[in-house]
């Protein structure tokens, strides 16, 4: 839904994050994101990642405000990060 994934025929994976107006991170986001990445680890013929953003002006906002404020703590999106991240093996 916000991510949109190329697979280059080198074996890059272009994760493109597309979220208007501003690419805020909400919590549906950070979990499409771990979503792609645990789909990504599955795949061998991928041999790399880039994550992007469209536009010229930012790669992300920063946290959905409105969103976080709805969790309990800090929760969700920084929970997804660091989990996820730690675990990747591939650059």
């Amino acid at each position: 839904k916000f991510i949109i994934i190329e697979v280059e025929e080198n074996g890059t994976a272009v994760l493109t994050l597309n979220r208007p107006k501003a690419n805020a991170l909400s919590n549906e986001m950070l979990g499409e994101i771990k979503t792609v990445f645990e789909e990504i680890a599955k795949d061998d013929t991928v041999k790399g990642v880039i994550v992007t953003a469209p536009g010229e002006k930012f790669f992300v906002a920063g946290a959905d405000i409105n969103g976080f404020l709805a969790l309990d703590g800090m929760g969700g999106g920084i929970e997804i990060c660091s989990e996820l991240l730690p675990g990747y093996r591939r650059p």
